[in-house]
């Protein structure tokens, strides 16, 4: 037998290998041999290179580098802070200078060249080696334009490499139709690099920019800037105007500052604000290097354990399992379904792309205290993190995001995400999209953003936003603020062409313990008073109500009629008492035009059978709030009442039972003496009841007919007398009856 000679790696076959500290490679190399013959190595310090093949591998002690190749494999690091790549097997070393350009970004209307104005938010380019995100994390109005630019700029001291420097390639942040406006951006890259340069121009007015570096753990990295004349340092963050009211072109040096970072660099944040005159900055291109890593892709499902130590672990191609263990770990999915786990310990992970499960624990195992920052990339990504202060961004795609202890900082970023603050102060940011934000207990901070987001307020004392579009904010308690936003007006009636809505039956308190007040003449701000003493204040909320649409047939002692037919006088049946006589009608006509402008009016559809024992007989069309009665085992078992009442709304999503667009529409309700429950299309349904929120919605000469007819309903002690004939059920307790 030849003579072996170690060499410091152990190297395994082209097979599916068991490595461990009793495999021995061709030239002799073992695991925790105690060589350390690769200079810098510690006796115990293993470089392991798998290659081909569904490998195992246990690196024991020490910090190990473990490079698992092609293949599924399953690689456990041990004790020590290693370093390990689920699907790369050893390569070159060369560093390469790449570049984020916005003008190579995709034009967001068809996908085709990026135009001059055309909007930047939550984008992804891959520069080569490099997935480089940006996105808007936050605007104080949505005045402020953040849009792709091709004016000439400043692009001396910028080191392009090989590449040349384009000065028509820039994004521009524009603050000019606010006042004392401010927007912030982040630029995030899936692996460090270093020497980054880009330049800020055309900060001119009162304008300031703050910009800010972070490496991979979070730590702080030094930003050098190189800036004209006209500028002047904020600390060691940023520049500022230095003499207010001074303006300048883009192409400029005065008003232009050089930014450069040494890096590593994991994310950088720019702060853009103005003062009292107006600021719009651009941009350049970003340059940066990317460090060689000493490996190439292979590809595989890969099963990746760090154990104890500060490791490094990344899955690359394929659905891998990253487990961090123990200690400040740094994880990467990569590409695929991953399954990410940090353990103990202050831990960083990044998903990348594909649906990634994140979490600190694996199954039910008790949350670790470790304060964790969790990035999902592109994908619907879910995402929890235990104790601990700590932060999660989903990133592009429909994503879940759970806090659960401690205070915690969420950004949702593009896509329809689900946001849940859980215990402790959280604060979250549902970005783009429809998002759903439940923030649990503590006093949580949560902004929706654009799109039409729902809230469910819970204990402790809350701020919400609802930001752009027509949001819902469910529940709410003493102390909490909900502001709905104003949002951009598209038919140049000067006002904001969105719809607000606020449910108070969520927070737990019951009719007459509550007292609303109205502080401006569209009834749209105001404060809730509880019975507690304690109150929530509200701005821009407007209000919905419940009632029938035409062709719904309602039971009398004559036969069915329908009940657009029908007049006050007419005889109904009810379930309670009897033949019953309308006291009043009213009819509320709701446009196409309408029906757009606040999509959550859109009735509701309840297929026929769909409420279970063939009921409704027929298809009914009913407004979102509308009731209908419930009566099975579940509604003994859940709520201990043989029959209740559930919005149709709230029943969405059961089987039948849909939320259906429609060219107009004519919402009916018809009242008694008491509230009732009525037979239509062989269902039994609530008749109207008279309330705050349903008061206001039928307008303002229906509201005096009301009151003429019963003048104690003026008065809160007359609301509260006209009680419900059932118990109403709220949103989460009526999607019981939706599963």
């Amino acid at each position: 037998m030849p003579d072996m000679k170690p060499d410091g790696t152990v190297f395994g076959t082209d097979g599916d290998d068991v490595i461990d500290d009793t495999y021995v490679d061709t030239d002799g190399d073992m695991i925790d041999s105690g060589d350390a013959i690769i200079p810098g190595h510690a006796p115990n310090d293993d470089l392991v290179v798998a290659g081909d093949g569904n490998d195992v591998v246990y690196a024991g002690e020490g910090d190990d580098t473990i490079y698992g190749g092609p293949g599924d494999d399953t690689i456990n690091g041990g004790d020590g802070n290693d370093i390990i790549y689920g699907d790369k097997d050893l390569g070159g070393t060369e560093t390469v200078r790449e570049s984020f350009e916005w003008d190579k970004l995709p034009d967001p209307d068809d996908g085709g060249k990026i135009d001059e104005g055309d909007r930047i938010l939550n984008v992804t380019q891959n520069t080569g080696s490099v997935n480089v995100s940006f996105e808007k994390t936050y605007a104080s109005s949505y005045k402020i334009d953040h849009d792709y630019t091709d004016v000439n700029q400043n692009i001396g001291g910028i080191d392009g490499g090989s590449e040349t420097v384009d000065s028509t390639s820039g994004f521009q942040s524009d603050l000019s139709d606010t006042s004392y406006g401010k927007a912030s951006y982040k630029m995030g890259f899936d692996k460090p690099v270093d020497d980054v340069h880009f330049r800020v121009n055309d900060i001119d007015g009162s304008g300031k920019v703050i910009i800010k570096a972070y490496d991979a753990s979070g730590n702080a990295v030094p930003v050098s800037f190189t800036y004209g004349d006209g500028l002047k340092a904020v600390g060691s963050d940023g520049v500022e105007t230095k003499y207010q009211n001074s303006y300048g072109d883009e192409d400029s040096s005065k008003f232009s500052t050089l930014v450069n970072i040494a890096g590593p660099v994991s994310k950088i944040t720019i702060e853009h604000s103005e003062g009292y005159y107006n600021s719009a900055v651009t941009i350049t291109d970003v340059y940066f290097d990317v460090p060689g890593e000493a490996a190439v892709d292979g590809a595989g499902d890969d099963v990746l354990f760090g154990d104890n130590g500060d490791d490094e672990i990344y899955g690359g191609a394929g659905n891998d399992t990253l487990d961090g263990g123990d200690g400040n770990d740094e994880m990467y999915g990569g590409d695929g379904d991953d399954r990410i786990i940090g353990g103990a310990g202050n831990d960083i992970a990044y998903g990348g792309d594909g649906n990634d499960i994140m979490d600190d624990v694996e199954g039910e195992s008790d949350d670790n205290p470790g304060e964790d920052s969790y990035y999902g990339g592109s994908g619907d990504d879910e995402i929890w993190t235990g104790w601990g202060d700590d932060y999660i961004e989903g990133g592009i795609g429909n994503d879940t995001l759970g806090g659960e202890d401690g205070d915690d900082e969420m950004y949702g970023g593009e896509g329809d995400d689900t946001l849940r603050g859980g215990s402790g102060n959280d604060m979250m940011f549902g970005g783009d999209g429809n998002d759903r934000f439940s923030d649990g207990n503590g006093d949580d901070v949560a902004y929706g953003g654009d799109g039409e987001d729902v809230f469910y307020a819970g204990r402790g004392n809350d701020t919400l936003y609802g930001g752009m579009d027509s949001d819902t904010f469910f529940g709410g308690n003493g102390g909490d603020e909900i502001y709905g936003g104003d949002g951009p007006d598209t038919d140049g009636d000067g006002v904001g062409d969105e719809t607000d809505t606020l449910d108070l039956t969520g927070g737990g308190w019951k009719d007459g313990e509550f007292k609303i007040t109205y502080t401006s003449a569209d009834r749209e701000d105001g404060f809730v008073t509880y019975s507690d003493g304690s109150t929530l204040t509200f701005e821009e909320i407007e209000n919905i109500m419940p009632c029938f649409t035409p062709g719904t047939t309602i039971a009398t002692p004559r036969g069915e009629m329908l009940v657009e037919d029908l007049r006050e006088g007419d005889r109904i049946i009810t379930r309670d008492n009897g033949i019953q006589e309308i006291r009043w009608i009213g009819h509320k006509k709701m446009a196409g035009a309408d029906l757009v402008k606040n999509p959550h009016l859109k009735p509701v559809l309840i297929k026929a059978g769909s409420l279970g024992a063939g009921l409704p007989e027929r298809d009914m069309l009913v407004s979102p709030n509308h009731r209908v009665l419930v009566a099975n085992d579940k509604t003994q078992l859940y709520f201990e009442e043989r029959e209740v009442l559930a919005s149709a709304k709230h029943l969405v999503g059961a089987q039948g039972i849909h939320r259906i667009d429609v060219m107009a529409t004519t919402y009916i309700h018809f009242m008694f003496d008491q509230h009732e429950v009525v037979l239509s299309n062989g269902s039994w349904t609530e008749s109207f009841q008279p309330g705050d929120h349903s008061l206001k919605g039928i307008g303002n000469s229906q509201r005096q007919e009301i009151f003429e007819l019963f003048p104690e309903l003026r008065d809160r002690e007359g609301l509260e007398n006209y009680t419900s004939a059932r118990k109403s059920l709220k949103k989460h307790e009526a999607r019981l009856l939706a599963e």
